[in-house]
């Protein structure tokens, strides 16, 4: 009986599996890092910028009791936005498919605006999917 194919597998798989891990580790770091960005042009530029930006061209927004679908769209949707209002956000989970192209992240955020004089302050849970571009860049697809 021939035990050296059998451990030579063995050992490639495992080998394959330590690097699948990381992978998906070094993926799931470049949502987070992509979540930052993303908060980080909305403190920056504004909420419009940000959504404009990070958005893939085929996004979804959910803003009841609108389904606003496509970058175009998503970056009329904010066009009109005060640029006063303070959208921040930190992701607490991501995680990715095991093609490393897709995946979502979900957190908390705080909104604050004012709308007819008065302060509006908003604390809630976000989720959002995301899908790697060609270019490498992550973009959302669904938020």
């Amino acid at each position: 009986m021939i035990k050296i194919p059998f451990l030579l597998a063995t050992a490639i798989a495992g080998c394959c599996n330590i690097a699948s891990a990381q992978n998906s580790r070094s993926a799931k770091s470049e949502l987070f890092e992509a979540e930052a960005s993303f908060c980080q042009l909305a403190k920056d530029s504004g909420i419009a910028v940000a959504f404009r930006t990070f958005a893939a061209e085929d996004a979804a927004i959910c803003r009841d009791p609108k389904l606003i679908v496509g970058r175009n769209e998503i970056a009329a949707y904010y066009k009109d936005a005060d640029t006063s209002d303070r959208l921040e956000w930190k992701p607490i989970f991501a995680d990715v498919a095991s093609s490393l192209d897709l995946g979502y992240t979900y957190g908390e955020y705080d909104f604050t605006g004012v709308r007819s004089g008065k302060v509006i302050k908003q604390h809630g849970a976000f989720h959002t999917v995301w899908r790697k571009q060609k270019d490498g860049k992550w973009k959302f697809v669904v938020d």
